[in-house]
């Protein structure tokens, strides 16, 4: 297979972008590309990805407690390492993966009730009830 000068020149974005990556611009920072001079910035993922699931779990809780988003209250949200394929919340009579999983914790006040949601990296935030939460690892996250 011959390649065309654009495809090329895609291939080099493409390696720049990732360099990007590879190189911290995921932390916020750029890169720039040796040819054309353009700079190149990646957004800071892991907290877009954090904001993602606040807002998903916030529009939950607003469902469940007949409330305006506006009256609820995150007084968490943070990236964790849950112990085990339960996400810090596990159901009586099954089973989990025993290794550790990134993941987020989030707490959210609606009047007088605490509400506290967990997620993996990948999943959607649910609702843990108050009693089968379970903390998270005291190992920082991997990210």
């Amino acid at each position: 297979m011959r390649w065309s000068w654009a495809r090329r020149a895609d291939a080099l974005a493409l390696a720049t972008v990732w360099s990007a990556l590879a190189c911290g611009a995921a932390q916020g920072g750029t890169a720039q590309s040796g040819q054309e001079g353009r700079n190149v910035t990646a957004p800071n993922t892991a907290a877009s990805s954090l904001k993602a699931k606040v807002e998903s779990a916030l529009q939950d809780a607003a469902r469940r407690t007949r409330r305006d988003a506006a009256q609820l209250r995150v007084t968490l949200a943070e990236a964790v390492t849950w112990p085990d394929g339960s996400l810090g919340c596990p159901q009586p009579g099954r089973q989990y993966t025993q290794v550790l999983v990134d993941g987020y914790r989030i707490r959210i006040v609606a009047g007088t009730a605490t509400l506290e949601y967990h997620a993996s990296v990948r999943g959607n935030p649910f609702l843990c009830p108050e009693g089968q939460i379970e903390a998270p690892s005291q190992l920082s996250p991997r990210r």
